[in-house]
C-alpha cells in the first residue's frame, strides 16, 4: 500500500541508536513519510513543542530517561494525548514490558530487530487510526458549532419578530418625516437580521469561509452556503 493513502503523514523517531535511526530514516523516507529523528527525550520534547506528528516510534531505553515515562507525559499533554505511540525495544521486550507499554498508553510494541515489512504495516495502521481520530474530532466540532448556531438563532427569533411587529405598527401610525425615516431604517435592519436568523435555522452542513481576506487560519460559518440545499449550490 502506498503512502499516497496518507498525504503528508509525519513520523517522529525517538531512538539513540544511530544505526537504527539511520535505517528507519531511509526506510520511512523511501515510503514517502515526512520524518524527524530525536536521539534524546529532551530533543523529542523540543520537536513536539513545534509540531505534533501522526505517529511516534519510541525506544524504551534512552540516555536521559525511559520511553515509558515519556509516554505517560505525552498522554498527560492535551496536544499529544491522542498521538499513536509504537514502542521499539531491543532489551525490554518480554511480555511484562509489552503489557506495561500498552497499559501506559502505547498503541503497539515491536521488538528489535524487526522485520521492515511488519514495521511498515504497523505504521500504516497507526497513521490510519490517527487520521480517523482527527476526522472524528472534526465531526464533533462541526456538530457542536451547528448546535450552537441553531440554539442562538432560536433564542433570537422571537425577540426579532416582536421588534419587527412593533416597528410595523409604528409605521402604520402617524409619524413625522424624520421619525418615519428612522423607523423605516430600524425596520429594514430588523428584517435583514430576521432573514439571517432564518438562514442559520436552515443550516444543514458545516461550510466555512475566511473571516478576513488572506487569513485562512481564521474561519467562520458560511451561512449562505451552509443553509443552501445541494441542488442550490
Amino acid at each position: 500500500m502506498s503512502i499516497q493513502e496518507f498525504p503528508n503523514a509525519t513520523i517522529l523517531v525517538v531512538d539513540d541508536d544511530v544505526a537504527i535511526a539511520g535505517l528507519l530514516e531511509e526506510l520511512l523516507s523511501d515510503e514517502g513519510y515526512v520524518m524527524w529523528v530525536a536521539s534524546t527525550l529532551g530533543e523529542a520534547h523540543r520537536q513536539l513543542a513545534e509540531q505534533v506528528p501522526d505517529v511516534i516510534l519510541l525506544d524504551v531505553q534512552l540516555p536521559d530517561g525511559n520511553g515509558f515515562d515519556f509516554c505517560v507525559a505525552l498522554r498527560e499533554n492535551p496536544k499529544t494525548t491522542d498521538v499513536p505511540i509504537l514502542f521499539l525495544s531491543g532489551i525490554d521486550r518480554g511480555p511484562d514490558s509489552v503489557a506495561k507499554g500498552l497499559d501506559l498508553g502505547g498503541y503497539d510494541f515491536l521488538p528489535k530487530p524487526f522485520r521492515n515489512v511488519e514495521l511498515l504495516a504497523r505504521i500504516r495502521v497507526l497513521v490510519r487510526l490517527r487520521r480517523l481520530q482527527q476526522r472524528l474530532i472534526e465531526q464533533e466540532r462541526e456538530r457542536a458549532m451547528l448546535a450552537t448556531a441553531g440554539a442562538a438563532a432560536h433564542s433570537l427569533a422571537q425577540p426579532l419578530m416582536a421588534a419587527l411587529g412593533l416597528a410595523s405598527l409604528l409605521l402604520e401610525g402617524e409619524l413625522n418625516e424624520t421619525h418615519r425615516a428612522d423607523v423605516e431604517l430600524i425596520y429594514g435592519a430588523l428584517k435583514q437580521m430576521s432573514a439571517t436568523v432564518h438562514q442559520i435555522q436552515e443550516v444543514q452542513r458545516y461550510i466555512t469561509q475566511p473571516y478576513l481576506e488572506g487569513v485562512s487560519d481564521l474561519q467562520i460559518l458560511d451561512i449562505q452556503q451552509a443553509s443552501a440545499t445541494p441542488e442550490e449550490d
